[in-house]
């Protein structure tokens, strides 16, 4: 088995070390890198979601064959790639995950949305809903340099997922479990929705925590994905 995980917004390839030293078992443990930042800074960055899963598909093939069983997992931003990555797959005939896991983001057929647009507002008023959010690292608040390196990175994510369109295509063929933060803002009315994007039914669970409750219950989020059990 190979876990394959997408970042949340302004993440990198390393976004998700605390959750990796928690797997029992030796798995293969990839974290794709978004463009423009990490290994790929040189890289332009990217502002739609076409345009991200575009740029990740054929990296995505390389990690995969037919007779390779993975699961998919990705928290917010990653979340809404992967399922755009699961369908371009099932479109193409290509092997899907056993298991899509996803946290941190509402069905995209609910169209739940932030009320401030972040993309488009000035850097302060920026910089202050990025902190309120949650999850980001010290060094950010103690450094301007780090701001100034990482807001372009964080406003071409933001933008991807504020300007993205939904569009109802055929569910999966695979089961999709949801988890996320109980103080974060999304009902269980918003996270049901998921149910839309697979023919199996959905599983959801809520841990204690804002939206970045991942990094406060690693070790809970790495058993839920190894195992898949939700209770």
């Amino acid at each position: 088995m190979k876990i394959i995980a997408l970042p949340f917004a302004g993440g990198s390839s390393i976004s998700y070390q605390s959750l990796k030293q928690y797997f029992t078992q030796p798995y293969p443990v990839e974290v794709l890198e978004y463009s423009g930042r990490g290994y790929r800074a040189g890289a332009p960055l990217l502002t739609s979601m076409q345009a991200v899963v575009d740029d990740l598909f054929p990296v995505l093939l390389q990690k995969i064959s037919a007779d390779d069983d993975y699961i998919l997992y990705g928290h917010s931003m990653g979340a809404l790639v992967g399922l755009l990555l699961c369908r371009q797959l099932h479109a193409q005939g290509e092997a899907l995950p056993k298991r899509l896991i996803v946290s941190g983001k509402a069905g995209p057929a609910a169209r739940h949305t932030r009320n401030v647009i972040l993309h488009t507002v000035s850097k302060e008023t920026f910089w202050d809903e990025v902190f309120s959010i949650g999850g980001t690292p010290q060094e950010l608040s103690e450094s301007r340099d780090f701001r100034e390196y990482f807001e372009p990175i964080l406003r071409a994510d933001f933008q991807a997922v504020e300007t993205f369109c939904y569009e109802a295509s055929t569910p999966l063929p695979i089961p999709i479990q949801v988890l996320y933060g109980d103080s974060e803002g999304l009902d269980v009315a918003v996270i049901e929705k998921w149910q839309e994007e697979s023919l199996l039914p959905i599983s959801h669970r809520a841990l204690p925590g804002n939206h970045f409750f991942i990094f406060n219950n690693a070790q809970t989020v790495a058993s839920l994905i190894e195992t898949g059990a939700m209770l």
